[in-house]
């Protein structure tokens, strides 16, 4: 799917950075 063009990261990274918050 198409995901807005926010940040250009992988869903790895976006769960990682939602752990580290």
């Amino acid at each position: 799917p198409q995901y807005p063009p926010e940040p250009t990261i992988t869903v790895d990274d976006t769960l990682a950075s939602t752990a580290d918050e």
